[in-house]
């Protein structure tokens, strides 16, 4: 298929020049006289990369880039800007819109097709990473999410049936049985659901800047009995009491209530899944200047720098080894949190011997 590329140029001469060049080297080149007609274009025969002049009548590059860039089909399309102005500033307000690169005229033919070639392996690169990553989503849920929502399902209606068929024998101390292993299951399901809305809230509130700046406004008055009192009820679940180490210095941090006892429980959930018993926990959040540095440290199984790099929505690594139970949502879902509010969350991890997570909140001016 034939990599189609537009060049929005008001210049006749310099037009037909660029479109031979292109030509001669096999590409489908399609030529805009203007702004206006260089959009038109662009938005019907979706060019696999865009080459424009800034200095046009009507519509200049800039205006160009900036409407091409709020449309779905070329959001993610290469620009190249053509221009005979040459200063910094100009050149970095190109940048800030989106361009992807910047030639200066009289430029040489070599020189174009160097820069047009750099920008469409890039793309190609992009398109690679983003088909890979669809199939591996795909793969693991096609995979792993059915047998996550059967298992706590199936629980609950089997102990069901059993309730129904033996209600005329069953004990006092069955029912009791009986009603724990259901809230379990229902407790599994409701995280699972949960999960899956949270992230997909953050992923809108990603692409939008009024939610996010509502959002990220919220602040916590106090650190230390959220984050104590998450760790301690989860240590409590995996009956590790003794192996939980806090270290907490008070103060408050810019996140709503709700979203650091998300945060506190994914991680701290993680350290404990992935270690064994008598090996610690440890949680300590200390001040560094105007951040608040929280760190989860464990002596567990620990993950490849592989790993570290992969970690996404849905993704877990060595399910079978490690009998994960889970959709592989929580770390992606504490990474958006903090990335919300203005923080980081960092990860170092050698496979047998352990993780330590990293997270850093911005101090709320309260």
């Amino acid at each position: 298929m034939t990599t189609k590329i537009l060049v929005i140029e008001d210049n006749p001469m310099i037009r037909r020049e660029v479109l031979t060049w292109l030509q001669l080297e096999g590409y489908e080149a399609i030529g805009a006289a203007n702004g206006n007609e260089g959009i038109e274009i662009a938005l019907q025969e979706r060019p696999a990369l865009i080459l424009s002049d800034i200095m046009m009548p009507d519509k200049d590059g800039y205006r160009v880039l900036s409407e091409l860039r709020t449309q779905p089909t070329t959001a993610l399309t290469p620009f190249i800007f053509m221009t005979a102005k040459q200063e910094k500033v100009d050149i970095r307000y190109g940048m800030q819109l989106g361009a992807d690169d910047y030639i200066t005229k009289p430029f040489k033919r070599e020189e174009l097709l160097s820069a047009i070639e750099t920008r469409l392996v890039r793309r190609n690169l992009f398109i690679e990473d983003s088909d890979r990553k669809g199939r591996d989503l795909r793969q693991h849920l096609l995979h792993m999410l059915p047998h996550e929502l059967r298992t706590p399902l199936i629980g609950i209606l089997g102990i069901g049936e059993l309730l129904s068929q033996d209600a005329h024998t069953i004990t006092p101390a069955e029912i009791t049985e009986y009603a724990e292993m259901i809230t379990i299951s229902g407790r599994q399901l409701y995280r699972l659901v949960e999960n899956h809305l949270l992230y997909a809230q953050l992923i809108i509130a990603a692409s939008d800047l009024e939610k996010a700046s509502i959002i990220n406004s919220a602040a916590v008055e106090q650190v230390v009995p959220i984050v104590r009192g998450k760790s301690e009820e989860i240590a409590q679940a995996y009956s590790r009491t003794a192996d939980l180490q806090l270290d907490l210095q008070s103060g408050a941090v810019r996140m709503a209530r709700e979203h650091l006892s998300k945060v506190m429980h994914e991680l701290v959930d993680n350290a404990f899944k992935f270690s064994k018993a008598t090996t610690p926990v440890q949680v300590n959040g200390e001040w560094q200047q105007e951040k608040y540095i929280l760190t989860v440290r464990d002596q567990g199984y620990g993950l490849t720098a592989e790993n570290i790099a992969r970690i996404d929505a849905y993704m877990q690594f060595e399910r079978g080894v490690y009998e994960q139970q889970g959709t592989g949502l929580g770390l992606t879902l504490a990474r958006r949190l903090t990335d919300l509010y203005g923080g980081s969350l960092q990860i170092e991890s050698t496979p047998g011997a352990g993780t330590m997570i990293r997270v850093s909140f911005a101090r709320h001016p309260a």
